[in-house]
């Protein structure tokens, strides 16, 4: 069964459950907090259930910048997760509430998508010219494999902004190597990093 976000406890963090789980030792992944007001309730039916995550880029020219904007109350927009360029995870929305962050989007039946997924963003300019870092896609591999080990989430379900908002998103664009995300998340998920 599924866990779900209303009647069964989830952690208020990733912080807190990724200092219980254990693969190989102690993991420690240390994530820093923000709030944010943009944020509100899942549905508290199958809608709510969260099956998916959603991977973005911001098109921010800094990470100072980009945390500044989701907390800014004009923006509208925020992220469960922000991974810094340094490869730092930024927490600005619980899991079992729902981040304003995939918009008007769909994926096989499922419509308005910030209902039933976990938005996880890689910092990036947007322009082409600077590419994803190496702590960047371990830090989300690490995030994304524990969201889906806690959510019983396949692979299948960790898609790009740009799929399910087609012709109108087009992040974390064409340069984001999917296999590089892949393959830290299996390594993470087989318990091989540290």
């Amino acid at each position: 069964m599924r866990p779900r976000s209303m009647g069964v406890p989830i952690p208020q963090s990733l912080v807190e459950w990724l200092r219980s789980w254990r693969k190989e030792g102690k993991v420690e992944l240390e994530v820093t907090r923000h709030e944010t007001p943009h944020k509100n309730a899942r549905p508290q039916d199958r809608r709510g259930l969260v099956t998916m995550v959603i991977v973005h880029g911001d098109a921010g020219r800094s990470d100072a910048g980009t945390i500044a904007w989701i907390r800014d109350p004009a923006s509208m927009v925020s992220y469960h997760y922000l991974i810094g360029r340094d490869g730092k995870v930024h927490q600005f929305v619980d899991e079992d509430m729902r981040a304003w962050h995939a918009g008007q989007s769909a994926w096989g039946d499922s419509t308005h998508l910030n209902n039933c997924s976990i938005g996880v963003c890689l910092a990036n300019d947007g322009t082409g010219g600077e590419g994803y870092r190496h702590e960047q896609y371990d830090s989300a591999g690490r995030v994304v494999a524990a969201i889906m080990e806690r959510h019983s989430i396949p692979l299948s379900m960790v898609r790009g902004h740009d799929e399910v908002s087609p012709g109108r998103k087009t992040d974390p664009w064409s340069w984001f190597d999917w296999a590089h995300l892949y393959s830290r998340i299996g390594l993470w998920a087989a318990g091989r990093l540290p």
